[in-house]
């Protein structure tokens, strides 16, 4: 009984040191239903005097919805000014990518507008604010590196309780 509160408290301590490592980002989400349409940056976080695309993300259900690159598009709007997007397909089944374009820092907001099968969409979401600086390339490495550690740690201390019973 010891051992399996030993357990327990060593894996709730490891999900709360991951969830305090690993950064958090920001999707907005929309239902049009029957489906569900998210947003999210290509590459996170966005960081002004990047480059970097707007993806959408459709499901109905969990299951993403395909085929819908002629029949939606996306204006970008930034500071008052507006452009305007064809979307392709993005690199898994459901998601929609503009082109890239350059970020420069503060709010974005998005308008997805066209046909989802019979459904007329025509939505505005809020996309993440665009940060002044990127987070040092060293740091994604280092949670990484921290979270490999942990995981060695607890499986080492399940090994050793494992064979501290026999």
């Amino acid at each position: 009984m010891k051992f399996v509160k030993a357990g327990t408290l060593m894996l709730v301590l490891l999900a709360g040191l991951i969830t305090a490592v690993l950064p958090v980002y920001a999707h907005g989400f929309v239902e049009v239903d029957p489906y569900t349409i998210i947003l999210g940056w290509q590459n996170e976080p966005p960081v002004a005097g990047a480059e970097n695309a707007l993806v959408f993300r459709i499901v109905e259900g969990n299951d993403p919805v395909s085929g819908l690159e002629n029949s939606l598009q996306a204006e970008v709007t930034h500071n008052g000014e507006v452009k305007q997007f064809s979307l392709q397909p993005g690199d898994m089944a459901g998601d929609y990518v503009t082109e890239p374009f350059m970020l420069s820092d503060g709010p974005y907001s998005a308008r997805l507008f066209g046909r989802i099968g019979d459904v007329d969409v025509d939505v505005h979401m809020e996309a993440e604010s665009v940060g002044e600086e990127a987070e040092p390339s060293s740091n994604n490495a280092a949670n990484w590196l921290i979270l490999g550690g942990l995981g060695l740690l607890v499986f080492g201390t399940a090994v050793f309780f494992i064979t501290r019973r026999r």
